[in-house]
C-alpha cells in the first residue's frame, strides 16, 4: 500500500509552519510576502492531504483561503485521545500534552515557549487538566524594549547580584521567567503529579536550554502531536 503523504500546517499567534516529512518551513501571516510564499509552497509541494491545528483564529479564514483548494482536515478536542477536564484549552496546549502523555506512558508537565509561554498538565489518568499562561520571552523583551528603549540588549551574567545594565535586563527577563516556570512546575507536581516528566518546546525554547537544564527538550512536540492524531483518525 503506498504511503499517503501528510502535510501537517500549525497556525501558531505569529506563523504559519508546515511539516512534510522531515522538510519544515515557517511563514509570517502578518505579511502579504510571507502569505503568497506560503501560497507558491503548498502549490510547490505533493501531498495527499493537509491536516491543520489553529491557535489563532483571527487569521484562520484568511489561511484557509489559501488552501482550500486542498483535501484537509482540521485537529479538534474530539480527535486528540485526551480526557479534557480544563475549559476553553487550545489546541496547541492539547497537542503538546497528548504528545509528552505518548512519549513518556507517565504524567507530564508540558512548558511551551512561544509567544505566551505555558505551563500544561497531563496526569496519570490520562486528564488533561490545565495550567498556567503568561507572555513569552519574546513578547517580553519586545514589551520591554518598546517600552524603555535606551536599555542595552540583555548578557548573562556570572554575578549573582547583576552589576550592568545588560545583565540586569538578563535577570529580569531569562532568568526571571525561568524561575517561574520552575516555580509553577514544583506548583503542579505538588497538586498531584509529583512523577511527571517535564517536557520544554515551542519557538524560545532553545534560548532556554540553559535555565532549564533537567528538564527534557523536545524540539517538535506539537508536530508529534499531529502525528499520532492523524494516525488515530485520518490514516
Amino acid at each position: 500500500m503506498a504511503t499517503v503523504k501528510v502535510l501537517l500546517l500549525d497556525i501558531g499567534n505569529r506563523q504559519l509552519k508546515t511539516k512534510l516529512g522531515d522538510d519544515c518551513h515557517a511563514f509570517d501571516w502578518r505579511s502579504d510576502v510571507a502569505l503568497n510564499d506560503f501560497e507558491e509552497y503548498l502549490r510547490a509541494v505533493s501531498f495527499d492531504i493537509l491536516v491543520y491545528a489553529c491557535s489563532a483564529p483571527q487569521v484562520e479564514a484568511q489561511v484557509l483561503d489559501a488552501i482550500n483548494a486542498y483535501p484537509s482536515e482540521k485537529i479538534l478536542e474530539k480527535h486528540i485521545a485526551l480526557n479534557v477536564v480544563s475549559g476553553n484549552t487550545g489546541v496547541d496546549r492539547l497537542l503538546a500534552g497528548f504528545a509528552a502523555s505518548k512519549m513518556a506512558s507517565a504524567p507530564v508537565i508540558v512548558v511551551d515557549l512561544g509567544t505566551a509561554f505555558t505551563v500544561d498538565v497531563v496526569d496519570a489518568r490520562n486528564h488533561f487538566r490545565g495550567g498556567a499562561i503568561g507572555l513569552g520571552l519574546g513578547s517580553q523583551l519586545s514589551a520591554l524594549a518598546q517600552a524603555v528603549p535606551h536599555l542595552e540588549s540583555p548578557v548573562e551574567s556570572r554575578d549573582v547580584v547583576p552589576s550592568s545594565t545588560e545583565a540586569a535586563v538578563f535577570d529580569g527577563t531569562y532568568r526571571a521567567l525561568a524561575f517561574a516556570i520552575r516555580g509553577l512546575v514544583e506548583h503542579y507536581q505538588v497538586a498531584g503529579v509529583e512523577n511527571a516528566t517535564v517536557f520544554v518546546c515551542g519557538g524560545d525554547a532553545h534560548r532556554m536550554r540553559t535555565l532549564l537544564p533537567d528538564y527534557r527538550f523536545e524540539d517538535q512536540l506539537l508536530f508529534d502531536g499531529m502525528h499520532l492524531v492523524v494516525a488515530d483518525n485520518w490514516l
